[in-house]
């Protein structure tokens, strides 16, 4: 499997792994809803063709991220919470998260688009 289609499926993933920090739902009509990745994977393809010659060679690993999604559904923040164990590849995943990726931002209980904060694992 190429690495840019094991990327894009780990980013399909991600909305099954990704957790929020959107408070608990009311279901009485209420609109709200946790921030999630878009099926947009145009963003995962830029990024990969981003990515620096050292880790064009092949470099593999799983990094996972705490990240902030604005109400527009860019991310603002990425923290590293869980490390690749490669410095070059977390700079790699968190720059090019905040550059490039795209969200559905989570919504308030009237469907105010509101910041939220997202896990995220990425395997590149």
């Amino acid at each position: 499997m190429s690495s840019f289609l094991r990327l894009a499926a780990a980013a399909l993933l991600v909305s099954a792994c990704a957790t929020s920090s959107a408070a608990p739902r009311d279901e009485t009509d209420d609109k709200s809803r946790e921030a999630s990745i878009t099926n947009d994977m145009e963003w995962l393809r830029k990024s990969y063709q981003s990515r620096p010659r050292n880790l064009r060679r092949g470099v593999k690993g799983t990094v996972r991220m705490l990240i902030t999604v604005r109400p527009s559904g860019k991310v603002s923040k990425c923290v590293i919470i869980r490390s690749s164990e490669n410095a070059a590849l977390d700079s790699y995943a968190c720059r090019s998260v905040v550059r490039y990726g795209k969200f559905e931002p989570a919504l308030d209980a009237s469907g105010t688009p509101i910041e939220d904060t997202v896990v995220l694992a990425l395997m590149v």
